[in-house]
């Protein structure tokens, strides 16, 4: 995260093997403009300590838990959603054929005496 602007930190530049820096410059609204070699970031990482590998671990789990926390009640939504649409498919299946055929004639009907 970027300790100017909270942008996240990322790969934004592809020359010489890449390069990671803070996603708002790149996209012009930070002036944070250090930019650190994809392989040295790589090499620190690799030779940290357990304790600070476990420490952006946690960070990194805190983010994506925040990033995806809205997830579980957007499944219970469209839960909700498709069970009213099965239960309304229900219904229309069980009515006679002949009712729906007669029933969707007479819609069209009337839409072409509106139109």
């Amino acid at each position: 995260m970027c300790g100017k602007c909270s942008a996240a930190i990322a790969e934004v530049s592809g020359k010489s093997g890449g390069y990671y820096g803070c996603l708002g410059a790149a996209k012009g609204t930070c002036d944070n403009k250090m930019l650190v070699r994809r392989t040295l970031v790589e090499k620190i990482i690799i030779t940290a300590s357990p304790e600070n590998v476990r420490h952006v671990l946690e960070r990194v789990e805190e983010g994506v838990k925040k990033l995806y926390a809205h997830i579980p009640e957007a499944i219970r939504m469209k839960e909700t959603e498709l069970a009213s649409e099965a239960a309304r498919l229900a219904i229309h299946r069980s009515l006679p054929t002949a009712w729906r055929w007669s029933r969707s004639a007479g819609l069209r009907k009337l839409f072409q005496s509106l139109t």
